[in-house]
């Protein structure tokens, strides 16, 4: 029988850091605003702030991961941030004052940030050759995986045990989940094993050394209009995305849905979602870069239409089967991107840059939305101010993504 090749266990490592660092521990936060608030007197807006310095330290911490992970290993880091996230989500359980939950907010969204999409892809990217996209996707789906059972499973925690236990829990899942992973399961380089990566068993030591110069520096990058091109893709790519998921219920109930059925759609799309990573890594893998992220705009601006559009049950439908695919791209799409048009040389650096541009928009969004919606009284409007930036993405996309064929490997 063929072994499994540890690039694979590696994947599923990956899916579970995702899962519980990302999914559970970040996505669902907004589970505690209210009781939270509840409980020791806070406003909904200030205790609301915790999510905005969530999506703050992702991309504080993007940006920097490149030069961070040049001056100290990988693992170590990634080692830190797991005695981080752990001790912050215990600690959340102990705090009486707001400051104390906006210093915990920062620690743990930091250390989720240097355990997840950075540092993630570039390990799966020793680690594969063949497949390397589908591999990223699959191990990148874990967000939308743990989020959708926690945000279950969490808000019957809370109801039953209280939301400082609950917190508790999730600090004892947090640790159950990364310390054996982190500390002894994955590793950053397949030579760490004895082993080769995925797709690339063949290569000699010299061809190999040669391959991971492969590329140019982001000083180098940076004197080219292309460049810029994609940091406005990246950005408009976050907006588009994390505007569509955050107003998505209440824009289905100022539709006229009601909360439950329109909370029930919200799950078929985090299902979607999951699902939708892995298609959109299939998708780089068959038909390069250039391709894919044009077909990711395009079904992005149809899941906005769905949405604008969504008293029209057909429409919902196309919708979701979209959104899939479409909203998945700044997770699995903007890593991938990033090496195949700039290669490996300076690969983590230029993933945590279009990390950052995609943080701000997702940080940016929501606010810009609420404040269209008060001055429309719809969603609709800011939508369809997306859709004239998904447009003018496309034509950054067609000139600043180089076809398949001159694609870094």
């Amino acid at each position: 029988m063929r072994r499994i090749h540890y690039g694979w266990i590696t994947v599923i490592a990956g899916l579970l850091i995702t899962a519980v660092a990302a999914g559970m521990a970040i996505n669902c936060f907004s589970l505690f605003v209210i009781p939270v608030s509840t409980d020791l007197g806070f406003s909904r807006a200030q205790m609301g702030v915790c999510q905005t310095i969530n999506a703050l330290g992702f991309a504080v911490t993007s940006l920097i991961s490149g030069w961070l992970f040049k001056k100290i290993e990988l693992k170590k880091i990634m080692k830190v941030s797991v005695a981080v996230i752990v001790i912050a989500y215990f600690t959340y359980s102990r705090l009486y004052r707001l400051w104390m939950f906006y210093i915990c907010a920062m620690a743990a969204s930091m250390s989720a940030s240097l355990l997840t999409w950075v540092p993630l892809a570039v390990i799966l990217n020793n680690w594969f050759v063949k497949r390397r996209a589908f591999a990223i996707g699959v191990s990148f789906m874990g967000s939308g995986i743990g989020g959708m059972v926690f945000s279950s499973v969490g808000s019957r925690l809370i109801e039953s045990i209280g939301w400082r236990s609950t917190f508790v829990v999730m600090a004892a899942v947090l640790f159950v989940v990364l310390v054996p992973i982190v500390f002894f399961i994955l590793h950053v380089h397949p030579s760490e094993k004895g082993m080769r990566p995925y797709g690339d068993e063949g290569e000699d030591n010299e061809k190999q050394a040669d391959h991971n110069d492969d590329g140019v520096t982001v000083y180098e990058a940076a004197k080219d209009m292309r460049f810029y091109g994609i940091l406005f893709l990246a950005l408009v790519f976050g907006l588009a995305t994390n505007g569509f998921t955050t107003t998505f219920v209440p824009h289905f109930e100022d539709q006229g849905y009601t909360r439950i059925r329109a909370g029930e759609i919200y799950s078929v799309y985090m299902l979607t979602l999951a699902v939708g990573k892995m298609i959109m890594g299939s998708l780089f893998d068959r038909f390069g870069a250039k391709a894919t992220t044009l077909t990711g705009i395009s079904l992005m601006a149809v899941t906005l239409i769905g949405l604008i559009y969504c008293k029209v049950p057909a429409l919902v439908a196309v919708m979701l089967t979209c959104s899939g695919v479409g909203n998945c791209f700044p997770t699995v799409g903007l890593p991938v991107l990033a090496r195949a048009v700039y290669g490996k040389k300076e690969y983590a650096s230029f993933t945590g840059i279009l990390n950052t541009a995609g943080n701000i928009g997702s940080t940016i969004s929501p606010t810009l939305l609420g404040l269209l919606r008060d001055v429309t009284g719809t969603y609709s409007f800011g939508y369809a101010s997306f859709l004239a930036l998904l447009f003018a993405g496309f034509i950054c996309a067609v000139f600043c993504v180089p076809r398949r064929k001159l694609e870094k490997r």
